[in-house]
This record gives structure tokens, C-alpha cells and sequence, in this order.
């Protein structure tokens, strides 16, 4: 087997692993009502580890650089999930109706949103590495998904106690990639 390949097995299989014990030892679930859109969660992270899981158990070949992409898109997803896990100790689950803190250190000093990030990384790389058109529509739902649970935790900050900080954050801190601005400065 490729070394490349038996790395992507890997680092998968330590991603699986990671977002399993994060959902049930990390996150702290609430007990409100899931939006509709929300039910389909589950079932679209269950598609993208089904096929992937698959994809690599039976990888024969494929682009070395879609490989390459996929290694480089799962080591930045294991590096920015663990070091927000580090940086923030326990969380509130995406679907509360109260955020008790606003972390700006660490990984939010960077992007708002680094869990969002770290996991469109994983089902990026899937969806290019394997190209099936499940992983793609599951990709695009799972987006759109965390752009509508993002927005709605800001919207929840906005009108609690740390509007204020939480504002003047958001001008400097993009959503889910660096501001390249912030950079020049």
C-alpha cells in the first residue's frame, strides 16, 4: 500500500474517532428542538463516512494530487479541531439558544468558526478525492448547514451580554477563513 495512502487511512480513522468522542465526551447537547434542516445532519456526516470509509478501504489509484489535497485537507482539519478543543476545554453543542462564552484565543483568534472549518475540510477532501456525486450533494448540504448554524450562534451572541465584544471581534476575525486584511496590518 502507498504511504500516502495508509496515511489518508489514518488520519480518517483518527478524524472518525475525534468527532465521535467530541459528540458525546466534548459537546455539551442541548435539549432544544432540531430545525428541519437539522435532521438531516446525522444522515449526511453517516453518507460521508460511509463512502469515504469505503473509498479508502478499496483505494487503488487515484491522483497523486487529489491524494496530496485530501492528506493536506485532513491534517489541517485534525490540527485546527484539536487545537480548538485545547483552547476551549468544553462547548456548548451548535443547536443551544444560550452561548455562555466568546473564545478569541486560539484558533478564534484566527476564524470564528474553527470546528465549522475543520469539518468542511474533512468532507472537502472526501468529496475531491473520491468525486462521487453522494459525497458532493452531502458536501453542499453539510456547508450550508454550518453557515445557518454558524450565523444563528452569532445572532444568539449578538443579542446576549457579549454583543459588544462579540461586534468589534467579528470586524477583524473572518467567519471561516482569516481575514487576509488583518494580515497587511
Amino acid at each position: 500500500m502507498n504511504p500516502l495512502n495508509l496515511f489518508l487511512i489514518l488520519a480518517y480513522t483518527t478524524i472518525i474517532v475525534s468527532l465521535i468522542w467530541a459528540r458525546f465526551r466534548f459537546f455539551e447537547i442541548s435539549q432544544s428542538t432540531p430545525t428541519f434542516v437539522a435532521k438531516f445532519y446525522d444522515p449526511a456526516v453517516f453518507l460521508q463516512f460511509l463512502f469515504t470509509s469505503h473509498g479508502l478501504l478499496t483505494l487503488e489509484e487515484s491522483p497523486e494530487s487529489r491524494i496530496f489535497a485530501t492528506a493536506i485537507l485532513y491534517s489541517i482539519a485534525l490540527f485546527l479541531f484539536w487545537w480548538a478543543v485545547f483552547t476551549t476545554k468544553r462547548m456548548g453543542f451548535a443547536l443551544t439558544s444560550k452561548i455562555e462564552r466568546v473564545f478569541t484565543t486560539g484558533p478564534f483568534a484566527w476564524i470564528r468558526h474553527p470546528f465549522y472549518t475543520s469539518y468542511s475540510c474533512i468532507w472537502i477532501g472526501s468529496s475531491l478525492l473520491f468525486n462521487s456525486w453522494i459525497l458532493w450533494i452531502t458536501l453542499m448540504y453539510l456547508l450550508v448547514f454550518y453557515y445557518q448554524v454558524a450565523t444563528r450562534e452569532e445572532k444568539i451572541i449578538i443579542e446576549g451580554e457579549h454583543s459588544r465584544a462579540y461586534l468589534e471581534y467579528r470586524q477583524h476575525v473572518g467567519m471561516f477563513f482569516p481575514r487576509i486584511i488583518g494580515w497587511k496590518q
